[in-house]
Formats: C-alpha cells, structure tokens, sequence
C-alpha cells in the first residue's frame, strides 16, 4: 500500500520551500507506520527554480530512496482536474493506494496529519477525505469544501468561508 501525494507547480519556490518540512515530516511518519509515500510534482515550466530548490533539499532528506518524482512541462498550463489525472496515470497505483492532492501553499499542524486522514478512510470506507484548512495565525477556516447549488446556478462555490 502506498500513498501518492500530488502536487501541481508553477513558480511556487516560496510555497514549496515552506512546504518541505512538514511534507517531509509527514512522509517520514507514514514510513514509522510501514506505509510507502511518494511526492508527485507537476511543474508548469516554472523559471524560478522551483525543480532546483526541491531536488536540493527534499530529496537529501533522510529517506533512504528519492521520495519526489517531477514532471516538468515548458508551460502547459492544464487545468487542475487534467493536471491530477496526468499524475494519477504516472503511479501504477493498485485499489489499496492513496491519493493526496496537495496545494503548494500548505503548512501542516502536525506531523501525523496525513496518517490522520488515511486512518479516517481505513476506518470509516470513506472515498474522499479532505483537510481542514485554517487561514494562517487565524481560526478562520479557508472553507469546508466544495459544494453545489442551485442558489448558485450549480456552479461550485466553496462552503463556509472565513467562518470561525
């Protein structure tokens, strides 16, 4: 079992260098827990060394393999749904892998945060799991998904914005 954390780029040098160490923290807990990680990068032909900063510093982490597979595209700006279905098709996932799509801006709470939410799926058969996201030194809350309705001609709208 494995868990595929997917995460699309475009000249996020700053939100990946932010990210790293928690992901890294994150990623050596599923390992603690027997549970294979790979980080999935698809870089949009990022021209700030997004890829450089990664390959320098995530994969000399302490893993005992490189962690982070990258595709780098000169600007193939797809939308998010295509970009995740191409990194999808790049695992050789079976039924019992995971998926994680994973923004570049996030900073984790804790180190078993990703475990968490595996759990959650482990136990409850949940398909989709996601995570709460606060605004940063705040307890607002980002949203609380993705809904639709007809109030909004059923176009998606995020849910509970701000809210605290």
């Amino acid at each position: 079992m494995s868990v595929y954390i997917l995460t699309l780029n475009w000249n996020g040098a700053d939100k990946l260098e932010s990210l790293m160490p928690g992901l890294s923290n994150n990623m050596k807990y599923l390992k603690k827990k027997k549970i294979d990680s790979r980080w999935i990068i698809k870089d949009n032909g990022s021209t700030d060394n997004s890829i450089k900063l990664v390959n320098d510093n995530f994969n000399s982490e302490g893993f005992d393999k490189d962690p982070v597979d990258i595709w780098a595209f000169d600007h193939n700006r797809d939308t998010f749904a295509e970009g995740m279905n191409f990194l999808a098709s790049k695992t050789n996932a079976n039924d019992d892998d995971y998926y994680l799509l994973l923004n570049n801006d996030i900073k984790f709470k804790d180190e078993n945060s990703i475990y968490k939410m595996y759990k959650l799926i482990e136990d409850t058969g949940a398909g989709v799991v996601g995570a709460r996201l606060m605004y940063t030194d705040t307890d607002r809350l980002q949203h609380a998904g993705v809904i639709f309705s007809k109030r909004y001609n059923y176009l998606p709208f995020h849910y509970r914005v701000g809210q605290g």
